[in-house]
């Protein structure tokens, strides 16, 4: 279940955190229409991941929510000549 779609924080931007059970996943969604400058995954660098991470917890401390109680996941999902691709687990 989506549970918020663009959640915006300093510094950047959540596509969409979802829950099913007791899975909580930050997903980041890119699309490359040309792959020139790597795909879409590549471009989820370390920088990238980092922020995704520091806005998983300010939603997590903004919504109350104990981290212990549920699985964190940083999912991709790329987008790229017609196909979609999800990564669960693509980063820690």
């Amino acid at each position: 279940m989506i549970v918020v779609r663009n959640f915006r924080y300093k510094g950047g931007e959540i596509d969409i955190i979802a829950k099913k059970g007791s899975k909580l996943s930050f997903v980041e969604v890119k699309g490359r229409k040309v792959l020139s400058f790597g795909s879409a995954k590549e471009a989820v660098n370390y920088k990238k991941q980092e922020r995704i991470k520091e806005g998983a917890k300010l939603f997590i401390l903004k919504n109350n929510l104990d981290e212990n109680s549920f699985d964190i996941s940083f999912d991709v999902i790329s987008i790229e000549n017609n196909s979609i691709e999800w990564v669960e687990n693509a980063f820690t």
